[in-house]
């Protein structure tokens, strides 16, 4: 598999979980925890060992690129991407001890949507580009 498709299936993993939790109406008592422990595990497993990398990597041909259209795309995906992880790792840090844990999670939520989008978007842009 490929260093793009493993990283792609890593944040479709990440973000499937996390909607399975949102969708709390389909989860019953105590498996809305194990759901958690499950995405929370999934982020640290697969955040620093698949999709960093690959967006380290991806940041040389990203600022060496002369595409202008291409940069953009890749440079707005990594500002979006990084904003999940702060808002991500804030949750599992600090909000279950404060009063944001709400707007937090809204806010992740809203972020994760977004980031899936830009890198369907970055992926199609890529894909035509090279054709």
């Amino acid at each position: 598999m490929s260093p793009s498709n493993r990283t792609f299936l890593a944040l479709m993993l990440i973000l499937g979980s996390g909607l399975i939790i949102w969708l709390q109406t389909l989860v019953v008592g105590q498996s809305i925890l194990l759901l958690r422990v499950l995405h929370v595990a999934l982020g640290i497993g697969l955040v620093p060992f698949v999709v960093m990398p690959f967006f380290m990597q991806h940041r040389c041909l990203l600022l060496g690129s002369k595409r202008s259209l291409s940069k953009w795309s890749g440079l707005a995906l990594e500002f979006v991407f990084y904003a999940q992880v702060v808002i991500g790792s804030y949750l599992l840090l600090f909000a279950n001890y404060d009063g944001l844990q709400d707007s937090a999670q809204w806010l992740h939520l809203r972020i994760s949507l977004v980031l899936v989008t830009f890198v369907i978007l970055h992926f199609i842009l890529v894909k035509i580009i090279r054709k």
